[in-house]
């Protein structure tokens, strides 16, 4: 029996490094090691966006960041080992399906000490088309500081 696509990039999240698998019939399109959301803007550097409509994502931490970076790119379904409340939230109402071992209220940033900045950028937004610009802006300015 053929593996689903979620199957597949599922089974590849932990091999070679691999914290974020894009999957679309049958096919891996991506693969990264990257922390965050870094992974979608650099899937978006290689493909046009409509490529990924209809694939399975599978990343390693998904907060309402990575989940809305999802719907902006058209996935039908993203597993994570641990998903934010906020994603989870999300998730109903841009009618994607997400699938996670774990939740959590919300995802830490790096330091430990608070909400990570991407999450927060995007608490407010359910648009996936402003999460895009919200996110990419935000991405600038850090890297900038």
């Amino acid at each position: 029996m053929d593996k689903s696509d979620i199957q597949i990039a599922k089974n590849l999240l932990g091999r070679e490094g691999a914290v974020f698998v894009i999957v679309k019939n049958g096919k891996v399109l991506f693969t990264s090691s990257k922390k965050g959301i870094q992974p979608f803007f650099d899937a978006l550097e290689q493909y046009p966006r409509e490529i990924f409509a209809g694939c399975s994502i599978a990343d390693r931490v998904v907060g309402k960041a990575a989940l809305m970076l999802a719907a902006y790119i058209k996935a039908k379904e993203v597993y994570t080992p641990l998903a934010s409340q906020h994603a989870i939230d999300a998730s109903f109402n841009l009618n994607l399906n997400l699938m996670f071992d774990k939740s959590t209220a919300f995802i830490i940033n790096r330091t430990q000490d608070g909400m990570c900045p991407m999450e927060e950028a995007v608490l407010n937004v359910n648009d996936r088309e402003k999460a895009f610009t919200v996110l990419s802006e935000k991405l600038n300015s850090l890297r900038s500081t």
